[in-house]
């Protein structure tokens, strides 16, 4: 059971950086203009992301081989 719950967890921590990268391109209706991220932590954050994802399909490969 936990490692199911640690496995939503990534899942909920992938999605919340990639959506927070996919809301940086859209346009900023201020006078400040778009908001600017350095090109590295975009790819850190990218990286992290893909990283949780994989961690999250182990987790779940395992508790299914586990399982059956």
């Amino acid at each position: 059971m936990e490692e199911t719950t640690q496995a939503i967890t990534s899942i909920d921590r992938a999605e919340v950086i990639l959506c927070n990268l996919l809301a940086l391109s859209i346009p900023d209706n201020d006078e400040r203009g778009p908001i600017r991220v350095p090109s590295l932590d975009v790819i850190v954050s990218l990286e992290t992301a893909v990283s949780l994802l994989r961690e999250a399909q182990e987790s779940i490969s395992m508790l299914s081989s586990d399982q059956g």
